[in-house]
């Protein structure tokens, strides 16, 4: 099992003074009570022993390139997915494995047969935590370098050498479980509390900027029977583009919510914003429903005097099937 370091002090989330606040936001399934109630909740993940799930995935992402002298060029890719979870308790604290059962892709409306997602697909991800729930590290990935060079194209395992290794695989996997999970354990917050936090990312293509973030929790929301929180990320690379959003999404809370925090300014030429939308049981932190957005501008030199602009559009939309382990369905394609 890979267990990621502590990370350093660029890496670490830098948070605001003020109200304390968290992650996410969720379409609700019945009417919310509002911020005004000003009711306290303190997240704990702590589900069932033997809590298992479906995970149903729906993405869409479209690139586009335009450029100087070239017809601006569209590409679609559509995917849906569904991935099996059991969470078992341990002396230790948790262990949550994650085995993908179903994934149907698409290009421009055509079927893929995609390697990489059939190699992945073989190699299920156990993570395994504290008993807060706080990640300690992922098992599954340790031979995904030799799998790699065995079981792919040379010219493709070659590309992927550097870009998908067991350290890349349980980094992506930590981000995930924390953004999810994690960076709410033990969290306790007011309905209407705003946080602030900034982070240095590494995107795709080799580009590191500061991600700015403010999550919302602006209300309560019944699912099943319990009261779950509805959290509300906004993200974005370039800080006034967020603060206006922010002032226009939850208004006077938002006010100078990023005085406090001091970072590099983001590269030029790039660009990166988006929103993440999460419906919480604060009970157990298992989440009933999310949906992502996110919007990656990027310039490419073409040659000394001309600039070509990518764009990529990317929603995800996530639900959850829950039931215990053995009643839970999903056909393996």
């Amino acid at each position: 099992m890979t267990r990621i370091p502590a990370p350093s002090a660029s890496e670490r989330v830098r948070f605001a003074r003020g109200p304390v606040l968290l992650l996410g936001l969720l379409l609700a399934a019945c009417g919310p009570r509002g911020a005004s109630t000003g009711e306290r909740f303190t997240f704990a993940f702590s589900p069932p022993d033997g809590t298992g799930f479906i995970q149903h995935l729906k993405s869409k992402r479209v690139q586009k390139f335009a450029g100087a002298e070239h017809e601006t060029q569209a590409l679609t890719h559509e995917s849906e997915s569904a991935t099996r979870f059991t969470i078992q308790k341990t002396e230790s604290g948790y262990q949550v494995r994650a085995e993908e059962v179903s994934t149907v892709m698409t290009r421009n409306g055509e079927p893929v047969n995609d390697p990489v997602t059939k190699l992945l697909r073989a190699m299920p991800a156990t993570y395994e935590t504290d008993p807060e729930g706080r990640f300690l590290g992922i098992r599954g990935f340790e031979n995904v370098s030799d799998r790699l060079a065995s079981e792919l194209p040379a010219e493709l395992s070659s590309r992927l050498a550097s870009v998908l290794t067991e350290e890349t695989l349980t980094r992506q996997g930590m981000e995930e479980w924390n953004g999810r999970y994690g960076d709410l354990v033990g969290r306790t917050i007011e309905i209407g509390d705003v946080l602030a936090s900034s982070r240095e990312v590494d995107f795709a293509g080799g580009v590191s900027a500061v991600r700015y973030a403010a999550t919302w929790f602006p209300e309560i929301t019944p699912c099943d029977g319990r009261d779950c929180v509805r959290v509300r990320v906004f993200h974005g690379t370039e800080l006034q583009a967020l603060e206006d959003r922010l002032a226009k999404e939850i208004g006077k809370p938002a006010r100078r919510l990023f005085d406090d925090i001091t970072e590099p300014s983001s590269p030029g030429g790039f660009a990166s914003e988006g929103e993440i939308d999460r419906l919480v049981d604060p009970a157990t932190l298992l989440v009933q429903e999310e949906t992502q957005r996110r919007t990656v501008t990027r310039e490419i030199p073409m040659n000394d005097q001309l600039i070509g602009v990518l764009t990529i559009n990317e929603t995800k939309h996530y639900t959850f099937e829950y039931a215990p382990p053995s009643e839970l369905r999903a056909e393996r394609l």
